[in-house]
């Protein structure tokens, strides 16, 4: 319970894309603000892109085995990595223009104020619009339904980081030993490793 009191204090609610707060969450948050973190947004463009980059790699074989070429950032990119993407990034194909959308979409979370967050998101959505690729408009416009959340981290820039390190730990811990007798061991074994 003590750490319940802490949650109603917050004025702010991490929630991913998909799925809504738990009604236990609802009630108690009453009037907290949602936020859409980053990771998730890029995570779904990512895979609108990937989806583009396989519908074009049936007819582009110079497309095949570039995933995750696409995936990196520009400045984790190998050599040859970096050559094979500025050759297809010069071809303009659907797959370099998703990856491009990708990228303009995280400058929204650069900015400083809620507003500049607003008008930027709405040109991002219109260049998403012009380009018309089916997956990444499919993807602009979740984000429309959700443009509060993702101006609010603007405002509250918190993410669910740190809960999902701690839950691969823990679901690291369950891997490597196997399994547990019953629920007090791995109980046990959590507190032990991870205090």
């Amino acid at each position: 319970m003590a750490g319940l009191g802490r949650q109603l204090n917050r004025r702010a609610l991490r929630k991913s894309f998909s799925g809504r707060p738990s009604l236990q969450y609802h009630y108690q948050l009453d009037g907290a603000s949602i936020i859409r973190d980053k990771f998730h947004m890029i995570a779904w463009l990512n895979k609108a892109q990937d989806q583009v980059r396989r519908a074009e790699v049936k007819s582009l074989p110079v497309l095949k085995k570039t995933r995750y070429t696409w995936l990196k950032n520009t400045e984790n990119l190998t050599t040859g990595q970096a050559d094979s993407f500025e050759q297809i990034s010069r071809m303009n194909l659907k797959a370099s223009q998703a990856w491009l959308i990708k990228e303009n979409c995280k400058g929204v979370y650069e900015l400083h104020s809620s507003i500049e967050g607003f008008y930027y998101f709405n040109q991002w959505s219109e260049d998403v619009t012009q380009k018309a690729i089916g997956a990444c408009k499919k993807v602009a416009e979740m984000f429309t339904k959700h443009l509060m959340g993702i101006l609010n981290y603007i405002s509250y820039p918190i993410t669910n980081a740190r809960a999902e390190q701690v839950n691969f730990k823990i679901q690291q811990l369950k891997s490597i030993s196997k399994g547990y007798r019953n629920f007090d061991n791995f109980r046990n074994a959590i507190l032990f490793f991870f205090g």
